[in-house]
């Protein structure tokens, strides 16, 4: 098996503004480079501005042409971060008498570069008789991180749910869902309006 192969830049001589990780990731990973398979970015910090590193990692050696290529995204590399956001909403009420969880917003985020983002989700739910129990839920790729579970009143109030989350060196693509179901009673479950997102932090 052929070893991991680094391509190295000074960060003083080969990028016009300094380096930003993870835009130069997703640069690299959006070209047409094909002869490896791209990797990741790292930077080597030796203490000196003029010995800086970056290196961009495949899992082989590039052709000359695609060498040239990658020459060329470093050289036109600016060095802005990359504030990814993905952001989806839904303000219709919908109700179900499943006891199976529905769902109301189902988010996927682009093929996300290694980063630290802020995931959030928010929902009102509530029910159409008084003896109608109701669940709601966030799930963040698969694992629930929040949920409500109230019994409907004759005045009509809601139940609100909200869950944040920051986590650091994330990567690839996630979903972020918000479900409701009923429990028990003879009306139905809402799900009045639902909102989440994720964006670098």
């Amino acid at each position: 098996m052929m070893a991991d192969v680094a391509y190295q830049y000074d960060l003083l001589e080969d990028f016009t503004s300094g380096v930003e990780p993870g835009r130069l990731h997703s640069e690299v990973g959006e070209s047409d480079i094909s002869s490896a398979g791209f990797l990741h970015v790292s930077t080597k910090w030796l203490g000196d501005p003029a010995r800086e590193k970056c290196l961009v990692w495949f899992d082989g050696t590039l052709s000359t042409e695609d060498q040239s290529t990658l020459d060329d995204i470093v050289s036109a590399h600016v060095a802005t971060p990359l504030l990814f956001e993905r952001f989806e909403s839904d303000a219709d009420q919908q109700e179900t008498t499943s006891a199976d969880w529905q769902t109301k917003i189902n988010m996927q985020t682009i093929d996300l570069p290694i980063g630290d983002y802020i995931v959030y989700g928010e929902a009102v739910f509530g029910g159409t008789d008084a003896d109608t129990e109701y669940e709601g839920r966030i799930v963040f790729c698969g694992n629930e991180v929040a949920r409500v579970r109230h019994l409907a009143d004759t005045d009509g109030a809601a139940s609100s749910i909200h869950a944040e989350r920051k986590i650091q060196q994330m990567a690839g693509v996630r979903t972020v869902q918000i479900q409701w179901r009923r429990v028990s009673g003879s009306g139905s479950a809402i799900v009045e309006s639902a909102y989440a997102w994720v964006r670098e932090q």
